[in-house]
């Protein structure tokens, strides 16, 4: 269930990165982008505190198992004849 969640999470927070990165490309301006996208209801609440991170520039890692976990999501997918993910 926990690799599930964190999946989700993980796909989330990629979304979230290239609407940023195309409200950048478009002018928009970065700190009132992030602002206006932590209150919108798109932004799952596990993404709001990264959002108010990277108006600091602060991109430290918060989850120092996500790699190891895509690991095991992967191992998993494989092993159903599910994975859809680019292998690493």
């Amino acid at each position: 269930m926990k690799l599930v969640v964190n999946t989700l999470l993980g796909v989330g927070m990629q979304a979230v990165a290239e609407a940023v990165a195309l409200g950048e490309k478009a002018g928009l301006n970065r700190d009132r982008l992030l602002d206006v996208l932590s209150h919108t209801a798109v932004i799952a609440p596990a993404h709001v505190g990264k959002l108010k991170k990277a108006a600091a520039n602060d991109y430290s890692r918060q989850f120092a198992t996500a790699a190891h976990e895509q690991r095991l999501l992967l191992d998993s997918g494989r092993r159903l004849r599910r994975c859809r993910f680019r292998c690493l």
